[in-house]
């Protein structure tokens, strides 16, 4: 049997001067000769490709099982650089992209035809950002071009946040990795936004609603980024039916919609059941709430290492996915509070644990 081959793994050695880095230089190398490789950004990593190179994307959408209706998100270096792929920056348009680029905004815009239709799905528009990671954006420079990519992992599953994940998913899939310790700074995607007609959220992400309004004002928000069933061709990413889920491992969402103690008893009469019919559980909670809640769950059989704490919503991003990919085993349930605090943050991290949730088909 043939055996497997392992992603090239890039390190990075001259991280102050990346531009001149043996690393950012093979990496580009491969991108350019039609490879496809993980790349650390400030959300998720991201699995890339070179954007024009319509083999390339392909071997994308083969790699992570994703649908071709699914658009891709393009990487750009920065502002000019991303005016060359589309064919209208109207002025809401740039006053986000001056305010929030490099960051965790993605904007849906019409596209230049020198974007591939593999890339966008078939759609007239392109998803495009750049990203705030001096490695991806010194990638992006080197190469010369923008990279598309979604997050690098198995599609409908969670997304990676470390390369140990991107690992474990795709290690013998792709191309190359570049080498980069520890967690996304995010952990949780870029928030997109519709600017082809009236501004519009279609997915929550890292950057919050509240900073989108106070420089364009009121914008509208696409049903299915409050957690309904999408219809038809998805507009950007993350708009799919089951999204973001383990493999395994069950997620059930707690919402906070209601006064705290109902949720709490909640949490623990659910854990209680399924401690009871044999299943592993996890609980993911505000931190308000341990002590003696905490003795009590104990008693139902329930590690204390199963028992994960979050300050608030940032941290709860932060590590969500992580847990998902850690406890991700069968007959286990992942209990999961959604957070309160800070609001806009929270949008978005509880819009991945409801997605999350969802049955699987």
């Amino acid at each position: 049997m043939q055996k497997k081959k392992r992603a090239e793994i890039i390190r990075i050695e001259n991280k102050d001067n990346l531009s001149m880095d043996r690393g950012i230089w093979r990496a580009a190398e491969l991108l350019g000769e039609g490879m496809i490789g993980a790349v650390p950004t400030e959300t998720v990593w991201a699995l890339a490709a070179k954007a024009t190179n319509k083999k390339a994307v392909e071997k994308i959408y083969e790699v992570k099982k994703r649908s071709k209706r699914n658009p891709l998100i393009v990487h750009c270096h920065n502002i000019k650089d991303a005016e060359r792929w589309i064919t209208e920056f109207n002025g809401d348009a740039t006053t986000l992209a001056h305010t929030f680029w490099p960051g965790p905004l993605t904007m849906v815009l019409p596209k230049n035809p020198g974007i591939p239709d593999v890339t966008t799905a078939g759609l007239d528009t392109v998803a495009i950002r750049v990203p705030n990671h001096p490695i991806a954006l010194a990638l992006i420079k080197q190469l010369g071009e923008p990279f598309a990519a979604p997050s690098a992992n198995e599609s409908g599953l969670p997304s990676g946040t470390t390369m140990d994940a991107v690992m474990q998913d795709l290690g013998d899939k792709i191309d190359f990795i570049i080498h980069e310790e520890g967690k996304c700074k995010i952990g949780i995607e870029s928030t997109i936004i519709d600017m082809t007609s009236k501004p519009t959220i279609l997915r929550f992400g890292g950057l919050p609603l509240s900073k989108i309004k106070e420089e364009i004002g009121e914008v509208d928000i696409d049903p299915v980024a409050l957690g309904e069933t999408g219809n038809g061709q998805p507009k950007a990413p993350g708009m799919m039916f089951r999204h973001y889920a383990p493999k395994y491992a069950m997620v059930k969402a707690f919402s906070r919609n209601c006064e705290r103690l109902p949720v709490l008893n909640s949490m623990v009469d659910g854990a209680r059941e399924l401690k009871e019919e044999g299943n592993e559980v996890i609980l993911v909670f505000s931190s308000q709430i341990l002590g003696s809640t905490c003795d009590q769950i104990k008693k139902y059989g329930i590690k204390r290492d199963h028992i994960i704490p979050f300050s608030d919503a940032v941290q709860l991003g932060q590590n969500l996915f992580h847990v998902y990919r850690e406890f991700d085993r069968k007959k286990t349930f992942i209990l999961v509070e959604e957070a309160k605090e800070p609001e806009d943050v929270a949008m978005a991290v509880n819009n991945r644990i409801r997605v999350s949730a969802r049955k699987k088909k």
